[in-house]
C-alpha cells in the first residue's frame, strides 16, 4: 500500500502534457528555456519523476530521466538560457511523447483505493493520533496505534477497535504496576475481570483519605466500562464494527490513555 499525491501527480502530467502538445507543433525547433524557468522545468520534472517512481510506473520515470537528462545536456547561452536544438530537442521532445503516451496505460495495470478526506488524516498520519506526549510514554503502543488509524482509515473497522483494544490493555498494565501489583500473570490472571477486581482492591486497601483515590478510581471505572460496552464483544467471533462504532471508541480509548499516560508511563512511572 503505498500514498501517492495524485493531485499534484495528475497537475504535472497536465503541464507536461500541454508542453508535449506544443512541441509538436510548427516552428518550435529550437526551443528556449530562460534563465529565469530552468529551476522550475527540473524541480517539476524531478517531482514528477518521484511521484511517477512512488506510483510504481518504470515507463514514465524512464521518460522523465531521459528529460532530465537532454535539460541537463543543452546548450546554455551567455545570458543563461538553455537552447535544445536537434538531437537534443528531439530527445527532450520524444521523452515528453513518452510520458504523454506512456503514464495513463501504466496506471490502467494498477489498483488504485481513494479514502475519503476525513479518513486519510489517520492513515500514515504526520503527528502520532493518540498525541506526542502519549506516544513517548507509551512506546510500546506504536505499532498498535499506528495500525489502529490505518485500520479505520481503510474501513477495516473491525481491526481497528481490535488493535485499539490491545492499546487499553496496556492502559490496564501500567495502572497494575502504578498500584505496586508486579506478580506475574499466569492462566486465568491474565482475565480482565480478575486484572480490574484486584485493582479495586489496591484501590480500596489505600483507604478512602489517599490523595489520589479519586483518579485511580476513574481509570478503574472507565476500564470497567470500556471491557463491559466494547472489549468482551470484540473478543468473539461474530462480532463487526461500523464506521461510527470504530470511530466512537478511537476516540473514547484516546481520551482514556491520555488520562493515563498524564498519571504514569506504560511501566506504571512513578508509582503510587
Amino acid at each position: 500500500m503505498k500514498r501517492i499525491a495524485a493531485g499534484e501527480f495528475a497537475d504535472l502530467q497536465s503541464f507536461l502534457s500541454a508542453l508535449c502538445q506544443f512541441l509538436n507543433g510548427p516552428n518550435t525547433d529550437p526551443f528556449r528555456i530562460g534563465s529565469d524557468q530552468i529551476s522550475l522545468y527540473q524541480e517539476r520534472l524531478q517531482r514528477y519523476r518521484n511521484l511517477a517512481a512512488d506510483a510504481d510506473l518504470p515507463l514514465a520515470c524512464g521518460y522523465a530521466d531521459q528529460v532530465i537528462s537532454a535539460i541537463e545536456r543543452a546548450q546554455r547561452t551567455n545570458d543563461g538560457s538553455l537552447i535544445l536544438a536537434g538531437q537534443s530537442f528531439a530527445t527532450f521532445r520524444s521523452g515528453l511523447d513518452g510520458i504523454t503516451n506512456t503514464a495513463g496505460k501504466e496506471l490502467n495495470t494498477k489498483l488504485v483505493f481513494t479514502m475519503p478526506s476525513d479518513k486519510a488524516r489517520f492513515y500514515l498520519p504526520p503527528q502520532p493520533i493518540f498525541g506526542v506526549g502519549f506516544a513517548t510514554k507509551f512506546a510500546r503502543c506504536a505499532f498498535d496505534v499506528d495500525e489502529a488509524g490505518n485500520c479505520f482509515a481503510l474501513g477495516r473497522y473491525t481491526a481497528a477497535v481490535y488493535h485499539l483494544m490491545r492499546i487499553l490493555e496496556s492502559g490496564l498494565h501500567a495502572i497494575r504496576l502504578s498500584l505496586g501489583l508486579k506478580t506475574p500473570l499466569i492462566g486465568n490472571d491474565r482475565n480482565w475481570g480478575n486484572i480490574l477486581r484486584d485493582v479495586r482492591k489496591a484501590i480500596d486497601d489505600r483507604g478512602p483519605k489517599w490523595s489520589e483515590r479519586d483518579r485511580f478510581s476513574e481509570l478503574h471505572a472507565c476500564l470497567v466500562s470500556v471491557k463491559d460496552a466494547w472489549r468482551n464483544e470484540t473478543m468473539h467471533v461474530g462480532q463487526k464494527r461500523t464506521d461510527e462504532e470504530a470511530e466512537t471508541i478511537l476516540l473514547a480509548i484516546k481520551g482514556l490513555m491520555q488520562k493515563i499516560a498524564d498519571r504514569m508511563d506504560e511501566n506504571g512511572d512513578p508509582q503510587v
